[in-house]
């Protein structure tokens, strides 16, 4: 597999073309993935996943794991997981898919809470037991949604602000202790082919400060519910009558009314990501490149910045000098994601939030996206508009992205059929630009082309291409019995490739509904 590195704002691989990642997120939160084998089986799901995947164009995964069952005592790390992300490792270089680890969390760790019916349960996942510090306050159970453990809870508050004070435990600090188990993770990973980069820390929540957004942001809501002219009233109130009353109340909140709600939290955000995630992400990155120069170091946004507060923290520096291999890894929901009512998610109001990351990566950032996730969508809802649309609009800004979430129900689902769609997956020079029109099936694609490469251009498609329109000669290779992957050789100069899918009685289509080809699994034309 070919080493992928940063050149500006592109990945770029050790060819020298321009690279996309079209992708998905995978892993274990409490536990490794290995729980998906049946042990009375020699089968390993996994692999039938991942070369499922694979053949439906999907070529990197958020591979997400979990402090917790790395490290259970300080130092002890669990062999038992390292190889399992070793073998994790190995089924994705077999099928051609790159790896980016994720040091999973939320609600900081996997908290214990007492149900009258049910006992002990747990809540969240991330740091071992051993790294909490509570002052001596107790996790309760949510009420409504499992996130608002940080909005009200203290002992997940607490937690955090020990974690980014670098409060001592055993004689070290906590975040020294996360720099030994990424400096670790990066000694036994970074030279493996599959391996993409270091995804250092999902989500990072402010702590004590994320509470004082949360009770800022519903006083302003109220406020601004109240005070706004823009916000109906009586359609407001008469919503609430109807039948099904939340999208009509919902219609009214735009992105402009949320980021008058949301402003009042701004300051606080601003300070975080300036004096605690950025020298916190510096320190992580500089223990990594003390072991290897290999992989690269993705930085996400906060957790209230997936609402769309601004992100502040400036790009990653190792000892003082600008990190050249970084990349942005943004997240973003609509406002009622973890609730009943996420079906109703709003392109304008989600699409808002990724317009305000594409701002700051073009005026301070500087550096390529991977949209770390996106989407959790129900995977058999037949509308897909939502998706579609966010999709369109990564590929508007050349961004990479991996969903959230795989499970088996992902497979042949509608959803799947969203995702697997045409991409470039290696340019030979600079993407100019690229777009799939799926109601007229048509895939187009520009860049320019500095020099003669001795590999081609190569993008993926979702059914097999009724006409190409390029001047390169190409082949193409046949994945299963309907996607596969066009291989253009192109000129220096300005190119550009035009592929119609939609074909009626071609002999491709023909093949693709008698199952798949015999013999060579590559057909060549000129």
């Amino acid at each position: 597999m070919d080493r992928i590195t940063v050149e500006s704002n592109r990945f770029v691989d050790e060819y020298g073309r321009e690279r996309i990642f079209y992708g998905i997120n995978l892993g274990g939160k409490n536990f490794p993935p290995s729980h998906w084998r049946d042990k009375n089986s020699q089968v390993n799901p996994l692999e039938e996943h991942i070369k499922y995947l694979s053949a439906h164009g999907i070529n990197v995964i958020r591979y997400f794991v979990n402090w917790s069952y790395i490290e259970p005592r300080p130092k002890q790390y669990s062999e038992y997981v390292l190889n399992e992300i070793q073998e994790f490792l190995d089924i994705c270089e077999k099928n051609n898919v790159f790896v980016y680890l994720d040091m999973h969390q939320d609600l900081y760790g996997a908290f214990t809470a007492q149900d009258s019916k049910r006992g002990t349960e747990s809540h969240g996942d991330g740091a071992p037991p051993w790294a909490f510090i509570t002052n001596g306050k107790k996790y309760r159970k949510p009420v409504f949604v499992w996130a608002e453990g940080y909005f009200i809870n203290k002992a997940v508050q607490n937690a955090f602000d020990h974690f980014w004070n670098n409060t001592a435990v055993e004689g070290q600090g906590l975040q020294d202790h996360f720099c030994d188990l990424w400096r670790m993770l990066a000694k036994r990973f970074s030279s493996h082919p599959a391996f993409l980069g270091f995804d250092i820390f999902n989500e990072p929540y402010p702590g004590t400060d994320g509470g004082k957004v949360f009770f800022s942001i519903v006083k302003s809501a109220i406020k601004t519910t109240l005070t706004n002219r823009n916000i109906n009233k009586k359609r407001l109130v008469s919503a609430l009558f109807r039948k099904d009353p939340i999208p009509n109340i919902l219609k009214q909140y735009d992105s402009k009314i949320i980021d008058q709600i949301t402003a009042s939290g701004r300051k606080y955000i601003e300070k975080f990501d300036r004096e605690k995630y950025s020298p916190f992400i510096n320190k992580v990155a500089a223990a990594i490149r003390e072991e290897t120069q290999n992989g690269i170091i993705l930085m996400e946004n906060s957790y209230y910045s997936n609402l769309g507060i601004p992100f502040s923290a400036p790009p990653i520096t190792v000892n003082s000098k600008h990190e050249k291999n970084q990349a942005f890894a943004p997240h973003a929901y609509d406002l009622m994601v973890d609730t009943p009512m996420y079906k109703f998610a709003d392109n304008e109001r989600v699409g808002a939030i990724f317009k305000r990351r594409r701002t700051e990566q073009e005026k301070h950032l500087n550096m390529p996206v991977i949209v770390g996730e996106w989407g959790g969508f129900d995977v058999m809802n037949e509308d897909t508009a939502h998706a579609e649309y966010l999709l369109n609009l990564f590929d508007s800004y050349k961004w990479s992205h991996t969903y959230w979430l795989f499970d088996a129900s992902i497979m042949d689902s509608p959803l799947m059929n969203t995702l697997c769609r045409p991409h470039p997956i290696a340019v030979c020079g600079e993407i100019e630009k690229y777009s799939f029109d799926k109601a007229a099936q048509l895939f187009t694609l520009s860049f320019h082309q500095e020099k003669d490469y001795t590999v081609p251009t190569e993008i993926f498609c979702h059914k097999p291409p009724a006409e190409i329109e390029t001047d390169g000669e190409y082949e193409i290779k046949q994945l299963d019995h309907c996607c596969c992957i066009l291989k253009i050789f192109t000129k220096p100069g300005k190119n550009k490739i035009t592929i119609n899918h939609n074909h009626q009685l071609n002999w491709w289509f023909a093949q693709a509904l008698k199952g798949p080809p015999t013999g060579s699994p590559t057909e060549s034309r000129h």
